[in-house]
């Protein structure tokens, strides 16, 4: 299999290599598999008038050969010259020598083309002439057939037939001169084609090289050996009685119009093929491929599934080439469903284009449709669309089955006649498979009321088709898909298989296929996955594809690498961040490294992304090649990002790697408290983890991976932001120190989940601790060590010390008014805590002064929604309550709460908060019943999302048990009070207002005729 990559890849670049200004300057190419041509130095030569090129082909034709003038007259004025026939000859060969050998100078001798008596001579030394290359190539094919080396033989024939451009002196074909020469190189040509398949064959691609086959056979039904293979193929394909009608016809044919019988080999072939004898069952060349253990690749292929219900009862059209249907097929009945109502629903030429990455199945797609809705037409015709040079040969294929026109029709009339037929008839489907380019593909798409499949990786379709989208299978389809190959894997193990596989079709028919051929356990498969992907998806591809994935990706990259090295670039980079969508903002920002020694399309990448353009377009270029979504940025498969990987030498993996994070750290994410820069972050997140900051030798990615700890603390991600913490933390303090800045910033996140979950012991020892360190390690005035005391004063206020808290604050604020000036969030944020401990010790005006000021300069900071100024209206609000202006506090609080509600939804803890700040109001303003609804809400909310242990969730308890003492549920206010004055003494102990309102509520609730107090004529609230 990789010997057919690597020979695909030679015949693709064998195309690119006569394609003018690709070649160096000085470079001589003379071109007849095709148009007749010149290129020198890159670009095209004019040849003159169309005698005078008529004379360079003719030369060509007789390449290093002597040809008489007299010759030469004859053939170039068909046998009737002029008198000056002989002058004009002597100019042309004048003009060419001058646009042949522009350089040479004055009076100086010829070197390609030659005077010799009685003529001239067209010299090929130095020159790269593409019939050389070509028989070249045939020759290497059949020595490398010969010595039984398939693989080999694939290469060079696939590089040899990768010379063609159209049919041999395609613009001097109809002159008599060329007739030997064209007739000599079609005869190679079929050769070659013939010795591609049979080098296909001996590597078991049977049935991909049916299409191919029965074309070749129907444009050459007399040459033998293209019959006996295409009857091979059949065979090997399960489809015997095909294999025996092609030999019988062949038979016919040969006894019809040339009154001889088959040779012995095809005889043999079917009396084999009747008693299908063991000798035609493929056999797997020899393999050094490690993994493989000792269970034959693949037996005899099993007869494809039968027909479902869905099928035509009638069976199949009569003009039809379609591959059989595929036996593993699962799912996709959505999918099915949409092409056939948008194909009855259309009007006349109905296109739909099903376009996704290579492996998801489009070519599968396609099959089940033409052979579940084979009833509703006449003509089903498959086209290979990758090489829109062979299509006209697969359109006349079509005309000539269709009886059309006769074989000896040429292919340009035949493709004429066919498009007049699919004009005026309906019940026609042709599928166009894998084609590139809709640019390519625009004049082979028919007109009339047929309807037209085509299949691509490039999903830019929109002028020409419908696009339908095939993607990765939905996970039960992907444990179908396994089950139904391997029937022995369990429905866990399938799951974690098609979790490992991305869902991707192809790799989990691989796998399917691999496990049942070596009986190796699942989890020992998704083992080796882990440390050996790359040759683990190289293995046993299914027969309804012609590559692995592992080598389809290897395929395209290589053809992405000889258009674009930007876009290649732009696809590695990708590997190394996460499988989800990269915005292409930060994908093609400029960014400058360190290192010198750069991979060649790194370097030319940092050129391009100066032109936004320029890099734009390399990125819209990945999608053609199915490496990629792009749509909403570059999203990579999990899959393709392992085998780009694999791809790569340590040294420019490494280079790659540092060039992603040094692109995430130039994104421009915005503040990560700041709600309008949330969506940045979420989309940066994914790619940040998978760089692995804990390792990354980057400060500054260890930097940006503390600024998303912040951003899922404020988004109130308490769980992921504590998991991540608490990673990095761990592996930062063993790599780096626990005196680290990195480690002890992680510390800072910490101690806010442990204060938010509500373990205040442990946070309040946290904040002491990294207080301590920063203050040693960094000084008093430093950003992080105040940031580590603001942090253990707010743990203090929660906890009740209220004289410490408030120290502290004081010293925090000083300090920060100092380094940081009056005009900074930071100072207004120590304010706040300040304000809140003053307010706690009964100093509620002063309290109050600092709220008001807090809430003013986050307003016009960062608006009204933003997250300092709704906890400063928070907490002014409970200030204002404490004063009695409750009124005033409600409106406050009705404000934030819808504020909070719509910027960071209804679990958050900054809505939770508010919504118990508002119940409070509400039972103090006698709103009883609105008060006790929103106060059980917002209970049930904190205990699910904070925790019984919380202080927000121990103070609404206490609001809804004065609400339920308030309205005589005196059971229910017990309970609850019993409960919550449990929780309050061991969590802030015996002291703290909340116990105290706990005990006050137990009191209210056993003694029913007491009147509960209200909140705001005790003690002030604690926040």
């Amino acid at each position: 299999m990789e010997a057919k990559v690597r020979g695909s890849v030679a015949r693709a670049r064998a195309q690119l290599a006569l394609v003018p200004g690709d070649r160096s300057a000085g470079v001589i190419q003379w071109l007849a598999l095709g148009p007749v041509e010149a290129v020198l130095g890159g670009r095209l030569v004019d040849l003159g008038p169309p005698r005078q090129r008529a004379l360079f082909g003719l030369l060509l034709s007789r390449v290093d050969q002597l040809v008489a003038a007299d010759v030469l007259i004859d053939e170039l004025w068909a046998g009737d010259p002029p008198a000056a026939a002989m002058g004009s000859l002597r100019t042309y060969v004048s003009n060419l020598r001058r646009v042949l050998e522009p350089d040479r100078a004055p009076r100086a001798p010829t070197t390609v083309l030659r005077t010799r008596a009685p003529g001239y001579l067209l010299d090929s030394c130095g020159v790269e002439f593409d019939v050389h290359r070509f028989t070249g190539h045939v020759t290497g094919g059949r020595e490398a057939l010969g010595r039984a080396d398939p693989e080999h033989a694939l290469e060079e024939f696939d590089a040899a037939l990768g010379l063609w451009r159209g049919d041999a002196y395609a613009d001097m074909r109809e002159a008599r001169w060329a007739a030997p020469d064209v007739a000599r190189l079609d005869e190679l040509r079929c050769s070659a084609l013939e010795g591609r398949c049979a080098a296909q064959l001996q590597l078991g691609e049977h049935h991909g090289v049916v299409a191919e086959l029965d074309a070749h056979v129907r444009a050459h039904p007399l040459r033998e050996h293209g019959c006996e293979l295409l009857a091979l193929a059949l065979y090997r394909a399960g489809r015997q009685a095909e294999a025996l009608a092609v030999l019988r016809d062949t038979r016919e044919r040969l006894t019809e119009e040339l009154a001889i019988d088959p040779s012995a080999v095809l005889r043999q072939l079917e009396r084999d093929i009747l008693t299908q004898a063991s000798t035609l069952d493929w056999r797997p060349p020899r393999s050094n491929a490690p993994i493989v253990v000792a269970a034959p690749l693949m037996g005899p292929p099993a007869a494809p599934a039968p027909v479902p219900a869905t099928a035509s009862a009638s069976g199949l059209p009569g003009v039809w080439n379609v591959a059989p249907r595929n036996p593993g097929f699962v799912g996709r009945d959505a999918t099915l469903a949409h092409l056939r109502e948008r194909l009855r629903s259309g009007g006349t030429a109905v296109v739909q284009a099903l376009h996704g990455m290579g492996g998801v199945g489009k070519t599968q797609v396609v099959i089940e449709y033409a052979h579940r809705c084979a009833a509703g037409y006449d003509v089903v015709w498959w086209v290979s669309a990758e090489e829109t040079g062979l299509i006209g040969e697969q359109y006349a294929a079509l005309a000539l089955e269709l009886g059309l026109v006769s074989p000896r029709a040429d292919t340009t009339s035949a493709v004429r006649v066919l498009r007049g037929y699919l004009r005026e008839h309906s019940r026609w489907l042709l599928l166009l498979d894998n084609a590139e380019s809709p640019a390519d593909l625009r004049a082979w798409l028919p007109t009339g009321p047929g309807h037209t499949l085509i299949t691509s990786r490039n999903p830019g379709w929109g002028e020409l088709a419908t696009r339908v989208e095939i993607d990765v299978l939905p996970r039960p389809e992907s444990v179908a898909l396994i089950h139904l190959r391997q029937s022995g894997t369990g429905a866990a193990e399938a799951d974690r298989l098609a979790e490992a596989l991305g869902d991707l079709p192809l790799a989990l028919a691989q796998a399917a296929r691999f496990l049942a051929e070596t009986g190796m356990p699942v989890e020992h498969y998704l083992r080796l996955l882990e440390t050996r992907a790359e040759e683990l998806l190289d293995q046993s591809p299914p027969e309804s594809h012609p590559h692995s994935l592992a080598a389809a990706i290897r395929l395209a990259t290589d053809r992405l690498a000889d258009v674009d090295p930007v876009a290649l670039a732009l696809v590695r980079i990708g590997a190394f961040l996460a499988p989800e969508p990269i915005p292409a903002d930060v994908l093609t920002r400029p960014i400058a490294l360190a290192s010198r020694d750069l991979p060649s399309e790194l370097t030319a990448l940092t050129a391009a992304v100066a032109s936004p353009v320029v890099a734009h377009r390399s990125l819209g270029r990945i999608g053609n090649y199915g490496l990629a979504r792009v749509e909403r940025g570059l999203q990579l498969h999990r899959l393709t990002q392992v085998i780009l990987r694999d791809q790569l030498s340590d040294a420019h993996a490494a280079a790659y790697r540092s060039y992603a994070q040094a692109l995430l750290v130039a994104a421009d994410t915005g503040d990560e408290g700041d709600p309008a820069c949330w969506p940045g972050w979420a989309r940066l997140l994914p790619h940040l983890l998978a760089t692995n900051p804990a390792t990354s030798p980057s400060s500054e990615l260890r930097d940006l991976a503390c600024r998303a700890l912040w951003y899922l603390w404020y988004r109130g991600d308490n769980r992921s932001s504590r998991e991540l913490a608490e990673h990095l933390h761990r592996q930062w303090g063993e790599r780096l120190g626990p005196d680290d800045r990195h480690t002890l910033r992680a510390a800072h996140v910490i101690f806010l989940v442990l204060t938010t979950f509500g373990s205040y012991r442990q946070a309040r020892r946290l904040a002491a601790d990294t207080f301590a360190r920063c203050r040693r390690v960094l000084g008093d005035d430093h950003p992080d060590t105040l940031l580590a005391g603001f942090h253990l004063a707010i743990c203090l206020h929660v906890m009740g010390a209220f004289e410490q808290s408030r120290q502290l604050a004081v010293d925090i604020l000083a300090r920060r008014r100092r380094v940081l000036g009056n005009d900074h969030m930071d100072v207004h944020r120590a304010a706040n805590v300040l304000g809140c401990t003053l307010c706690e010790v009964g100093e509620l005006e002063a309290a109050r002064q600092l709220h008001e000021n807090c809430l003013a300069y986050g307003r016009r900071a960062l608006g009204g929604d933003g997250f300092d100024a709704m906890s400063a209206a928070n907490d002014l609000g409970r200030d204002l309550h404490a004063l009695g202006q409750v009124e005033a506090a409600r409106q406050l609080h009705e404000d934030t709460l819808a504020r909070a509600r719509r910027v960071v939804g209804e679990d958050h803890y900054m809505t939770i908060s508010s919504a118990g700040n508002l119940a409070r109001d509400l039972l103090t303003l006698g709103e009883v019943e609105a008060a006790r609804h929103l106060a059980e809400d917002t209970l049930t909310q904190a205990r699910r999302v904070l925790g019984e242990e919380n202080h927000f969730t121990i103070d609404v308890a206490n609001t809804l048990a004065a609400a339920l003492c308030t309205v005589g549920e005196s059971a229910a206010a017990r309970q609850l009070s019993e409960d919550t004055l449990t929780r309050a003494r061991r969590v802030f102990g015996a002291d703290h207002p909340h116990t105290r309102k706990a005990a006050d509520n137990l009191a209210t609730a056993l003694s029913p005729g007491a009147e509960p107090a209200q909140q705001g004529e005790s003690d002030p609230p604690e926040r």
